[in-house]
């Protein structure tokens, strides 16, 4: 196979930071990498980009995609695990760690970050144990949850052995756990027993209580807690409803010694070096966030008797893996720094059938998340630095959380009964404003001059009846901002203008980054960077495009920064392609200025760039 030739500064320069922050570099970080001549400017920014905030976000979206993280499991928070996630990227914790650290976890999500693994199947622990087999094995067992597997070896009795390592670990509500809990809810039937299924006191007071108590409810512990298999199992090794033991489905036996966890010794056998496929999956799956193409196709499917298209250098990787003891950040440093991956991207259509053997990384598209955070780059000052909510504005007070515990039934039933008896006032005041409101409108549209003034008269009464409620709300709105509505570099600027890791997880339907192929995070890495009419529109006339031409962008700053008219045309082609303008393109761009004011042709060269395959593909 011919290698393909040397990759120039500037596409490397792109291609790396594309890689490690999943972002495009500004106009003044490509200024500080121009600088340098030396032969080691390649390497010190591999370094320098893999110390910062933008691989953390990267990562995280990475890590987001394969264990399918949201902002909210079923009634779970999800905001601890995902700083969990970000923490243990951000100071290199060791990938078996996490591992073991998420598959041995319990207790309160707010406590332990890592619960949040369980938590995203809540209630469903045999879908669990396929989920963890997918990811972190690279094997398909899903099948066998109620069948032997059609398409591979293991039985439906192999994936029961291995579900019961994991089958007690409790994710559903334990409000009969904690007898604070249990003992409030009684009060709460009492209290309301005697009312209307709608009456405003009985609704609010169990709406108080799950506001403020139900993420007490949903614990993560290990139960002792048996399983048998289905009750139509028809295979002969076994009869329906039998005991399930649990037993590993291929490397070393992971029996359990009387006494010790049935996770933990899971947790063990799954992430030991010894294990025939964990850090096989690994490497596998960071080569391909590398080079596009895993040395394995497809990542999450492995059979035994797959082989890599290229045993000896799989093998040497997962020896570097094992040696490096997992460090992430230390194997990505690797990849970096090799010839292979600063070669010229292969831009022929890859034929699926053949192996690749890598003459230097695939073309591709970016990702969703790339395409969000380069654009935002181009408009946002300091975007790594900009914190988001990845609550999607719910917020929570975790400290509260831990004092609820220790109160007993009685302290927390006030507490409940005050915040319903505030939520019936609001939504009284809420009901009196919106008839009042209504019948401005119809004074106001008869010409009624006093009827409406006697219906302002009435609703600044009940503005000052309901005076402290108003004072309420607005306290809390003050408490609600966030340091990010008081720093001078970010005012004006759209609350969820954040990069993709600082928003909620994933992005709601119908959001730019869903547009353009973000997971849904229902399945592992789903995904996709298809073109679809709705993408095009969105760059050619979105909201993005405006936020850009703003006068205090910083791409406009930059412009306003340079010169003459041919520095201002650099300035605008090195912020968006990474690259200076070729002869011909300063000449076509030329005649374009002369031809409409100043102004308006640096949009239409703006949006022109932007709508390009240069800018949205990863060289």
């Amino acid at each position: 196979v011919r290698p393909n030739p040397p990759a120039d500064d500037d596409t490397m320069l792109r291609r790396y930071y594309l890689a490690i922050t999943g972002r495009i570099p500004t106009y003044e970080e490509v200024q500080v990498f121009d600088k340098r001549r030396d032969k080691n400017r390649r390497s010190d920014l591999v370094d320098h980009l893999l110390d910062s905030k933008g691989y953390t976000s990267d990562m995280f979206n990475f890590y987001a995609d394969l264990l399918r993280v949201k902002s909210r499991n079923n009634r779970a928070i999800g905001e601890p695990w995902i700083n969990w996630i970000k923490d243990s990227v951000k100071y290199s914790k060791p990938y078996n760690q996490m591992v073991y650290e998420m598959l041995t976890a319990e207790g309160y999500v707010w406590n332990n970050g890592a619960v949040g693994y369980y938590q995203r199947d809540m209630g469903m622990p045999l879908d669990n144990i396929s989920n963890t087999t997918r990811v972190f094995l690279g094997t398909q067992v899903g099948c066998a949850q109620c069948h032997d597997h059609p398409f591979d070896i293991w039985t439906q009795m192999e994936f029961h052995e291995m579900s019961a390592y994991t089958y007690g670990i409790h994710t559903t509500n334990a409000r009969w756990k904690y007898d604070n809990l249990k003992e409030l809810y009684n009060k709460i039937r009492k209290q309301t027993k005697n009312k209307d299924k709608d009456d405003p006191e009985r609704i609010m007071m169990n709406r108080a209580a799950r506001n403020m108590l139900e993420p007490l409810q949903y614990p993560v512990f290990v139960r002792n807690k048996d399983l048998r298999l289905p009750d139509d199992y028809k295979y002969d090794d076994a009869k329906p409803k039998d005991v399930v033991q649990p037993r590993t489905i291929f490397g070393d036996l992971a029996e359990v010694p009387k006494g010790h966890s049935r996770p933990e010794v899971f947790a063990k056998w799954l992430t030991d070096t010894k294990n025939p496929r964990f850090t096989v999956v690994i490497v596998n799956r960071l080569w391909k966030d590398a080079f596009g193409v895993g040395l394995i196709e497809p990542t999450d499917d492995i059979k035994n008797d797959t082989e890599a298209s290229n045993p000896e250098l799989m093998d040497y990787l997962v020896q570097t893996m094992i040696d490096l003891k997992y460090d992430v950040k230390q194997f990505q440093r690797m990849i970096y720094n090799t010839q292979t991956y600063q070669r010229q991207a292969s831009m022929e259509q890859l034929d699926n059938t053949k192996p690749y053997h890598f003459p230097g990384p695939v073309l591709r598209r970016m990702s969703a998340a790339q395409i969000w955070d380069s654009i935002l780059t181009l408009a946002v000052q300091d975007i790594d630095e900009r914190p988001g909510d990845v609550t999607g504005g719910r917020g929570y007070d975790y400290d509260k959380f831990n004092e609820y515990m220790d109160m007993n039934a009685d302290a927390l039933f006030t507490l409940v009964k005050e915040s319903a008896d505030v939520m019936v006032r609001r939504r009284e005041f809420d009901n009196k404003r919106k008839e009042i409101e209504r019948d401005m409108r119809q004074a106001r549209n008869s010409k009624n001059t006093s009827e409406e003034n006697k219906l302002k008269s009435d609703m600044q009464d009940l503005r000052k009846q309901y005076s402290d409620l108003l004072d309420m709300r607005k306290k809390q709105r003050e408490q609600n901002k966030g340091k990010v509505d008081d720093d001078p570099r970010w005012r004006g600027v759209p609350r969820d203008m954040v990069r993709a890791s600082e928003m909620e997880q994933p992005a709601r339907p119908g959001h730019f980054l869903r547009m353009f192929g973000q997971s849904d995070r229902e399945i592992t890495n789903n995904g996709y960077d298809d073109s679809s009419i709705p993408q095009i529109l969105s760059l050619m006339n979105g909201t993005l495009f405006q936020r850009i031409m703003r006068r205090d962008s910083i791409l406009l700053e930059q412009v306003k920064k340079a010169g003459s008219g041919r520095d201002k045309l650099e300035t605008v082609w090195v912020s968006i392609l990474t690259r200076k303008p070729t002869a011909s393109e300063t000449s076509l761009v030329q005649s374009e200025l002369r031809d409409v004011a100043k102004d308006e042709a640096f949009q239409d060269i703006v949006w022109a760039l932007l709508n390009t395959r240069e800018f949205m593909f990863v060289q």
